[in-house]
């Protein structure tokens, strides 16, 4: 019984230390000029506006199944996408 606590916590722990390695880094915002070029190439429409000082841009574009989906971003950093 023992040994199956042990095995159980070192199983544990590792994954856990793969998870936290796995991690990414703080990403750096992406520039508008990347967010309308990556836009352009997924044949998007991209849009933005500054609002109090925050830039708000979105890019919308359909998948290979046609559905359409828009990525949103907050000065440059990636927020969400919602179909």
């Amino acid at each position: 019984m023992m040994w199956n606590i042990r095995a159980c916590a070192m199983t544990l722990s590792v994954v856990a230390m793969v998870t936290l390695a796995a991690a990414p880094a703080s990403a750096r915002p992406i520039s508008e000029g990347t967010i309308k070029r990556e836009c352009k190439a997924a044949n998007g429409s991209y849009t933005t506006s500054v609002v109090e000082g925050t830039r708000f841009s979105a890019c919308s574009y359909r998948d290979i199944d046609g559905d359409l989906y828009t990525d949103y971003y907050v000065d440059g950093d990636y927020y969400s996408t919602k179909p």
